[in-house]
C-alpha cells in the first residue's frame, strides 16, 4: 500500500473534491421512502475487498447493512473506526487465513496464554500453529479443528487433534490425552471460550474496530477462506450507476478529509469494471481518491471511480 499523503497531495484530492461537492454541502439526497434515523448510514457492498487495516480485509460477497455512528453527532469518517460499529441486516464476509491470524494475534489473544497463531485452512479443516504458557513454560502447539455454528450463534472450533512439537509434552499428550479445556486457560471477559475439546468464538468480537455484528446463519469453510453467512436479505441499492462491484453509502453527514457532505449519498466503483473486484481502504482511500475520478450526479450525489490498490 501507499504511504501516509504529503501536503501538496492532500490539497489536490481536496481541492478535487471541494468542487465537485459544492452543492452537497447545503443539499442532500432525495427521500428513499425511509424516515432517516439519526447517526445511522445505510450501507451496501459487492464484491469489495475492504482493508481494515493493510493486513486485515474483509472479502465481501453481498452485504447491506448500518454504519452505526457511536456519537449520531458527529459526521462518519472511514478511517475513525473507532467511531462507528456495522450492524450487517444480511450478506456473506469471507476472512482469509492471514487476516485471521492477524486479527486474533493484534486483539483476541493479547492476555491470554496463546501468543504467535498462524492458521492454514485446508478443505474443512482449520489448522493451527501457536506457542502457550503451559504451567510458566512457553511450548509450541499445533490444533487441528472442524468449524461450525453453535445453537447460541458463536463459531465453534471443535479439537479433532492437539499435539506439540515439544517432546516431554508431545509424549504426555500421545499418551495421556487431554481435552483442550485442561490445556487452555482463557479469562473471563474475551470473545474466546473453551469448553471440552470445543474453542468458541464470539462472532460480534472477532472483528473489533469498527466492531461487525448481526445474526449469524452459517459459518463454514470455501476456497480456503472462512465465509460468515448473515441471517437475512440484501435489499437493491438505489445505484448512481449500475457496477459489478461497489460501496454504496446513503444518509448521515460524511467526511472526507476537510469536507463536510450533508445526508450523504456515495457510490464508490472500480475505475477498471474489467476488475473482479473493488479495493477499499480504511487508512489510506485517499491515496486511492487522488488516482480516482469524482462525479457529481442529480440531487447532488457523488459517484466515485478508483483503482485497486
Amino acid at each position: 500500500m501507499k504511504g501516509p499523503l504529503g501536503v501538496q497531495k492532500q490539497a489536490i484530492v481536496f481541492s478535487a473534491f471541494a468542487k465537485a461537492f459544492g452543492k452537497t454541502l447545503i443539499a442532500g439526497h432525495p427521500d428513499f421512502g425511509e424516515e432517516p434515523v439519526p447517526g445511522c448510514i445505510r450501507f451496501w457492498a459487492k464484491e469489495v475487498h475492504l482493508y481494515l487495516e493493510p493486513d486485515i480485509r474483509l472479502q465481501i460477497e453481498d452485504l447491506f447493512g448500518n454504519l452505526i455512528m457511536r456519537d449520531p453527532a458527529r459526521a462518519f469518517a472511514p478511517e475513525a473506526k473507532g467511531d462507528y460499529d456495522l450492524r450487517v441486516e444480511g450478506g456473506k464476509i469471507f476472512l482469509d487465513a492471514e487476516s485471521l491470524s492477524n486479527l486474533l494475534n493484534r486483539y483476541l489473544l493479547p492476555g491470554t496464554m496463546i501468543e504467535k497463531i498462524s492458521i492454514a485452512f485446508e478443505g474443512q479443516t482449520m489448522k493451527a500453529e501457536a506457542r502457550i504458557n503451559f504451567r510458566h513454560v512457553n511450548l509450541p502447539i499445533s490444533l487441528e479443528s472442524e468449524i461450525s455454528l453453535s445453537p447460541e450463534g458463536r463459531i465453534a472450533l471443535r479439537t479433532r487433534k492437539l499435539s506439540s512439537a515439544n517432546f516431554l509434552l508431545s509424549g504426555l499428550l500421545r499418551f495421556f490425552p487431554v481435552e483442550i479445556e485442561r490445556v487452555l486457560k482463557l479469562p473471563e471477559g474475551i470473545p474466546l471460550s473453551v469448553s471440552g475439546d470445543t474453542l468458541f468464538v464470539d462472532a460480534e468480537g472477532i472483528i473489533p474496530r469498527p466492531k461487525v455484528f448481526g445474526c449469524l446463519k452459517a459459518v463454514k469453510l470455501e476456497n480456503e477462506r472462512l465465509a460468515l453467512t448473515y441471517a437475512g436479505t440484501v435489499p437493491k441499492p438505489p445505484l448512481l450507476e449500475p457496477a459489478p462491484h461497489y460501496l454504496m453509502c446513503v444518509g448521515h453527514d460524511m467526511a472526507i478529509g476537510k469536507i463536510l457532505l450533508r445526508d450523504a449519498r456515495l457510490q464508490v466503483i472500480q475505475i477498471d469494471p474489467e476488475k473482479r473486484h473493488l479495493d477499499f481502504s480504511l487508512e489510506s482511500y485517499p491515496c486511492q481518491l487522488i488516482e480516482g475520478i469524482a462525479r457529481l450526479r442529480p440531487e447532488d450525489a457523488l459517484l466515485v471511480s478508483i483503482p485497486n490498490l
